[in-house]
């Protein structure tokens, strides 16, 4: 249980944002595909006190993911750890949700499987950044975990460019704006590795 705790942890963050995860918007022309490859974990969701331990505990995070014909994903996901210096590696498989392309249910592993939860995509430009959202029902969906991140395809996450672009993106966008406020995103300590390797 203890080692499930402490890959949700590193995943994002536990909190309770909505009462029940929250629908999520169908992008109808995602790509598993294109979404496939390698990308960098570069900032995390502030959204409680659970976020910020994990936040501040972890760096030179990286995922890599890979895409079948069906529109399945799988995922390989490495860290260390900042107090242990000792990396940790853990792997997922995600199910897409009939009809929600940018949609999944996931399992992470890390020996033992965890309960799973819903993945999204909720916003991508596939050569550079992707916004993702995790949600996991609690108790018949009375509280629930949920947990955002941003991905890079640099390990030295966005621009400030980019990051303009992205805020005004999501406050035109009334919808995602509920969602998330894109302005809690805060950069993992270390983001910029020298030997990012996995």
């Amino acid at each position: 249980m203890f080692f499930q705790v402490q890959v949700l942890l590193l995943i994002g963050a536990a909190s309770l944002i909505h009462a029940g995860c929250p629908d999520v918007n169908a992008i109808t022309n995602f790509d598993a595909s294109q979404f496939a490859g390698r990308w960098y974990w570069t900032e995390w969701y502030n959204n409680g006190w659970l976020a910020q331990q994990a936040g501040n505990s972890i760096v030179c995070l990286s995922s890599t993911f890979t895409s079948s014909t069906s529109g399945n994903l799988s995922v390989s996901i490495i860290w260390k750890d900042l107090l242990t210096t000792v990396g940790g590696t853990a792997k997922g498989t995600f199910e897409d949700v009939a009809n929600t392309p940018n949609a999944f249910n996931a399992l992470f592993e890390l020996g033992s499987p965890l309960i799973p939860g819903r993945y999204y995509v909720l916003d991508i430009l596939y050569n550079t950044v992707a916004v993702v959202f995790y949600c996991q029902n609690y108790a018949f969906g009375l509280s629930q975990i949920e947990m955002a991140w941003v991905l890079h395809r640099n390990s030295r996450g966005l621009t400030t460019r980019q990051r303009n672009r992205l805020i005004k993106r999501w406050d035109n966008d009334p919808y995602l704006g509920y969602l998330i406020d894109p302005t809690k995103f805060v950069p993992f300590p270390g983001t910029d590795c020298t030997n990012y390797r996995n």
